[in-house]
């Protein structure tokens, strides 16, 4: 993960902030993401995010907070 966020870097990839689930691998890898980018004050960490929660509740959760922002990373342990 540490490569793809250079890579990411490299390449001017550029976000607002990350939301991740809560699960240890799927947290430590947007850890690695923020900490590559310096923007650890913008994790968060969401249940919508984990394995059983469904597609529409991470939806409604952007639609609903996070609007504002155009470019948003997802972090999720096994993401559908």
């Amino acid at each position: 993960m540490k490569q793809i966020a250079s890579g990411l870097r490299h390449m001017e990839i550029e976000f607002d902030f990350i939301l991740s689930s809560p699960l240890v691998r799927a947290r430590q890898t947007a850890e690695i993401l923020a900490k590559s980018y310096g923007m650890r004050d913008r994790l968060v960490l969401t249940p919508a995010l984990q394995p059983e929660a469904p597609t529409s509740q991470i939806i409604n959760e952007i639609n609903e907070k996070y609007s504002q922002y155009k470019n948003v990373v997802l972090v999720g342990h096994q993401p559908t």
